[in-house]
Order: structure tokens, then sequence, then C-alpha cells
């Protein structure tokens, strides 16, 4: 339960940035309120899966830049991430909802000339717009960095149960850099010393990367 309520926490701080950014994009384009789910397992439609991040087909082509196709791999501001597979073990569950885990994957190669903070939280989703359950542990609230002119090869988990199996998942991962600076402020976050309007001031403006990932 405790390493659950930790991974929630993060899902929901990762998650009011990509919420508030679909209220922006809402506001300004007028279209219809985004969905605020945060954590959980959800089977939605595509529509729904498009509104889930405050975005129309025209937004989306105003927002190509933030919005890529998924695809295997990614370079931004010379961090190049990249993931091409993913395998299913099983998983025991304490509450007895899942039975298995989706195990994938990523590499982060860092070409910039300062070190990069990342996360292992990421979302994902199978082909049908099904919402799958994040899976993270205490170490995920740990300061992970890669060095400048470094690679690192770190792992993400997603919940399932009997029911799927999956030949292919679009993995989705906010990117920016999760430095010490980042986890100071989650700390404040946290304990309520900032706000959600100075949070989204300093880590509000993110790319959106997109993977598509098939089942080795």
């Amino acid at each position: 339960m405790k390493k659950k309520l930790v991974a929630m926490l993060l899902l929901a701080v990762l998650s009011v940035s990509s919420v508030a950014c679909g209220d922006k994009s809402q506001s300004e384009s007028g279209n219809s309120e985004p969905s605020t789910e945060i954590g959980g397992t959800k089977p939605e439609s595509e529509s729904s899966e498009s509104s889930s991040i405050g975005e129309t087909s025209s937004d989306a082509m105003e927002k190509s830049d933030q919005m890529p196709e998924a695809n295997n791999t990614h370079t931004v501001e010379g961090i190049t991430i990249s993931t091409n597979t993913f395998s299913v073990e099983p998983y025991e569950d304490n509450q007895g909802e899942y039975t298995k885990r989706i195990v994938m994957e990523f590499t982060i190669k860092n070409e910039s000339d300062s070190a990069f903070g990342y996360v292992t939280t990421w979302e994902g989703r199978l082909s049908d717009g099904y919402k799958l359950e994040t899976w993270a542990d205490l170490m995920s609230m740990d300061l992970k960095q890669v060095p400048a002119g470094g690679e690192k090869t770190d792992t993400v988990y997603f919940l399932i149960d009997d029911s799927i199996d999956p030949d292919e998942i679009t993995a989705t991962y906010n990117f920016m850099d999760y430095g010490e600076e980042y986890w100071a402020d989650f700390g404040k976050i946290m304990t309520g010393e900032m706000g959600q309007d100075e949070y989204m001031s300093k880590y509000g403006d993110f790319e959106v990367l997109e993977f598509a990932v098939t089942k080795e």
C-alpha cells in the first residue's frame, strides 16, 4: 500500500502538468473539458483518450511539435530516449487485483553539457485506449540522473491481469529535467509550500513523447 501511495502521489504531480496544459489549450481553443483521470486502470474510447490530454485533432495539428507521432526514439535538447520492446512476467499483487506486469526497458543517452534527471513513471495504453496501471516503488522518489556524455538503461512496469495479453502498447513520457531542483519542489508541493500556479510556471512547459512498443 505504501508503494502504491507513493506511486499515486508521483503520478498525481506529473499529471498536474498534463491536465493543466490541457486546460490552457481548452481556454485558448474553446474545446470541451479535458478528462482529469490521474491514476488507476480505466478503459477509454479513442475520443476520451484524446480529451484526456486536452486536445482535439485541430489542437494536435497546432501542437505537432509537442505531440509527435509514436515511434521508438525521441531526441530533445541533446537527450535521446528510446524503447523498443516489452515482456510480460508474473506479478503477485497483495490485493489480488493484478497477476502480471509489463516490463519495458528504456535507454537515455545524454549528449548535452549537463546531467539529466529522469523518472521511471510513464503512462501506458493499449491500442484500444485502455489505460494501464503504472507500478512504481520508493526508489522512484530517488534522484536518478544520466551524466553529460553518459547513457543509462532503466525499467518501467505496467500492471495487468490475466484478461490482458497485449502485442503492443503506447508508452508516454513527460519530458523535462527531473533534477535536484525538481525533487526539492516536489517536496514543497506535497507539503503545500508551493502552489499549482508556481509549479506550472516552472514545470508546465514540457514535451509529451509517445513510443510505439511491441512485445518481444
